[in-house]
């Protein structure tokens, strides 16, 4: 998900997540009075992890090798 450009009043290190259909449709339905307590916590938890993993794409990395268990090299990334 990336990014959207931050309307001035906002901080300078706020970042928007994109508004996506999937995005739109969870915030939808939290937003909805209608909607069951149940499916409001469902959907909120699905909202925080998009937030917690566009976070960690915002961490630095550094490159790793590491070998998978059918004993092949795997180029990957650590935080």
């Amino acid at each position: 998900m990336a990014s959207q450009p931050v309307p001035e009043k906002f901080h300078k290190q706020v970042q928007l997540l994109e508004q996506r259909p999937q995005l739109i449709s969870l915030m939808t339905i939290i937003r909805n009075k209608k909607s069951p307590r149940v499916d409001f916590i469902f959907y909120s938890d699905r909202i925080i992890r998009l937030l917690v993993e566009e976070g960690l794409n915002h961490l630095p990395t550094i490159s790793r090798k590491v070998i998978t268990p059918v004993d092949t090299s795997f180029a990957g990334k650590m935080f």
